[in-house]
């Protein structure tokens, strides 16, 4: 076994959550043999902010066989970090036959448990460099996924109601957009889907595992797990999950003390029937599962104690890494055979693989027992059914291939960026195709977002597709994922996340064809870059109930550097609109986190000894132009002011302010 090593590295002593690394003025030697989570130095008190991540993974990547890498920014600019741990290092070739390994945390920041196990495990990892994972694995760990949503810390009863501790409160649910990023895996509406499907891409990783907290029935377990339910995941791969690894991972667990099962709930004091979540890829291992991967949901469970919740995450992990460590030539072989199996079943006879775009929740024939309580004692309900399958109501084969104008290069682009081959056509090329006809086009909501819902009948001809004219194949890896967005009555597609709006009319054809004859090679040319073309209409995003069109000239609309939205002025702020979805949401804010901690670093009393941490969570954002940031905490109210970088309290001990508001830009405040 390799001796413990110690480096040096320079760091800020005094963090105001306790990690003995971070937020310092002096250097200090980092000993991995002593070195603490937040969690663990605050006597699981509290949780680690996201600077305090960034400096943890920079201590464990002082080893050789651990790599700090940024896989993008957040709304807020914040580094997106992950931590490659390799020995040797992975040189990103398809010739490495190790398995690889992507483990998520905070994805939802106040379930924060799964964020502080995996840098415990990360650690582990760092300290031995002859650690058993390395001979056969690469970990991608990225612990703290949503990191605006992370550093906006606020108490249990505000950001996690019922969700014992960390008593010195938890970040955010959603990002700083205000969306959701486990509905995000589709529409890549935030900048930290879009990065960590870029990931994913590259990397291709044979098994993924989010780390979640759940709200859920109180029972005997203190997490559960779940696998891809959709139906268009390959069977073989949701399969060798339900069969072999989970009821294996299951049973190891058990027997060193740790009973888990199948995520679920009983609905409404109902003990008669467990209950899992949707099948729709917006979900993260839904999408993985799309991919042909193994994806696997951890949810340890609010009821447990914070310590307890870390524990059971960091056992869970280890299981299921542990079993596809032991079972790696099995879980390799089955992902390449899937793979290829769907890759030549698309190019010789792609009407065998079936697509099922609608499914509805149903129960599996078999009855289980779950470990609950009654009247406070543990108790197994018997006979319980199992409601966690999703049986097809809608299904449609695969063509040879989709077509689509060269003017709706939002859909290619946004295909391309999870990794869909696209090409284009090199001339004008007459084949037989499907067309589909829209009968009905409903307009619902999810999450605030709005949706679109199509019915559509068909019919076969022969139609000239024009020269330029995006072509998808179906014999590509990814066919699954493309035919979900693609088709019109997928319940998780583009169609679904608005990126047709503008072709979409009843009683007109909908604008992606269906090719029904193999396309030589040599008739289309493989697309790098997705050059924009035509014209985004503001009738296509302020349209119809949808946003108001703010009363304003067009010379005002600016797009951004991206290309992915464009800003105005909208009741005296700067608003951005995504150029797919319509989506408003504010610019990124110019707060400087680091700066922030210095002028809270002031605020402590004897009565509230870290009043900075909960005040933290309360600051209202509005966009580039903020320069004051109101801050609430009980009774009292704090201004922040971003230029001066000084914190003070309004009013007075006799006079507290009230109803204090910030103007619509930010730069002033009254009380």
């Amino acid at each position: 076994m390799r001796a413990i090593q110690r480096f040096s590295i320079a760091i800020l002593l005094g963090a105001s959550l306790g990690l003995n690394f971070a937020t310092c003025q002096a250097l200090q030697t980092v000993d991995l043999g002593k070195l603490q989570t937040v969690a663990e130095s605050s006597d699981f008190q509290a949780t680690s902010l996201s600077q305090q991540v960034v400096e943890f993974l920079e201590a464990c990547a002082m080893v050789p066989h651990v790599e700090r890498m940024e896989i993008g920014k957040t709304v807020e600019g914040r580094p997106m970090v992950a931590a490659v741990v390799a020995d040797p290092r992975y040189e990103w070739n398809e010739t490495d036959s190790r398995l690889r390994i992507l483990l998520l945390g905070n994805i939802h920041s106040g379930e924060c448990a799964g964020k502080e196990a995996l840098l415990a495990l990360l650690r582990e990892l760092a300290r031995d460099g002859n650690h058993p994972w390395l001979a056969d694995c690469v970990i991608f760990i990225v612990p703290n996924y949503n990191a605006d949503a992370n550093d906006r810390v606020g108490a249990n009863e505000v950001h996690r109601p019922g969700q014992i501790g960390p008593a010195a409160g938890m970040g955010l649910r959603a990002n700083a957009q205000q969306l959701d990023l486990n509905r995000d895996f589709i529409k890549l509406e935030s900048p930290e889907a879009r990065a960590l499907v870029g990931l994913i891409n590259r990397l291709d990783p044979h098994l993924f595992i989010d780390c979640h907290t759940t709200n859920g029935s109180e029972h005997q377990y203190l997490l559960t797990y779940d696998v891809p339910h959709n139906p268009t995941a390959p069977e073989p791969v949701r399969h060798y999950l339900r069969q072999r690894m989970m009821p294996a991972v299951t049973e190891r667990l058990r027997d060193a003390g740790t009973l888990t099962f199948y995520y679920g709930n009983f609905p409404r004091g109902d003990m008669s029937s467990w209950v899992t979540y949707g099948h729709e890829p917006r979900y993260s291992t839904e999408y993985c599962g799309l991919r042909g991967r193994l994806g696997i949901l951890s949810e340890a469970y609010s009821y447990a104690t914070y310590r307890q919740r870390i524990e059971a995450t960091e056992a869970f992990v280890r299981q299921c890494v542990e079993f596809v460590r032991g079972n790696a030539d099995d879980v390799r072989q089955l992902l390449a055979d899937v793979r290829e199996r769907d890759v030549e079943t698309a190019r010789s006879a792609p009407e065998k693989v079936l697509i099922h775009l609608q499914s509805e929740l149903t129960a599996f024939p078999d009855k289980i027992t779950i470990a609950g309580y009654r009247d406070g004692k543990p108790h197994d309900y018997e006979n319980v059914t199992f409601v966690s399958d999703f049986r097809p109501v809608q299904s449609v084969s695969l063509p040879f291939a989709w077509s689509f104008p060269a003017e709706m290069s939002l859909v290619a682009e946004r295909l391309q960026m999870h990794g869909v081959l696209i090409e284009q056509l090199k001339a004008d090329t007459e084949l037989p195709v499907t067309v589909y006809t829209v009968n009905q086009l409903d307009e619902t909501t999810f999450q605030g977002l709005r949706t679109t819902r199509v019915a559509t009948s068909q019919r076969s001809e022969t139609k000239v597709l024009p020269a330029n004219a995006f072509v998808v194949r179906s014999a590509q890896p990814l066919a699954r994922l493309a035919a979900y967005m693609l088709e019109p009555e997928s319940d998780d597609g583009l169609t679904t996340w608005n990126f047709l709006d503008g072709h979409l009319a009843e009683g007109s054809d909908y604008p992606i064809v269906r090719i029904e004859k193999p396309l030589t090679d040599s008739a289309t040319q493989a697309v790098e870059t997705i050059r924009p073309e035509g014209r985004l209409r503001l009738e296509d995003i302020f349209g119809p109930d949808k946003v108001e069109l703010p009363e304003t000239s067009l010379d005002e609309f600016k797009w951004l550097d991206d290309g992915t939205g464009y800003t105005f002025q909208k009741d005296g702020r700067t608003v951005v609109l995504d150029a797919a979805t319509g989506a408003q949401r504010g610019l990124p804010s110019t707060l400087n986190p680091r700066r922030l901690e210095e002028a809270l670093g002031e605020l402590k009393t004897d009565e509230q000894p870290d009043l900075a941490a909960l005040l933290r969570g309360n600051m209202e954002l509005r966009g580039t132009e903020q320069q004051l940031f109101l801050l609430q905490q009980d009774s009292r109210t704090f201004v922040y002011d971003a230029r001066a970088n000084r914190v003070q309290e309004l009013g007075s001990d006799n006079s507290p302010a009230e109803l204090a508001e910030l103007d619509p830009t930010g730069t002033r405040v009254a009380w």
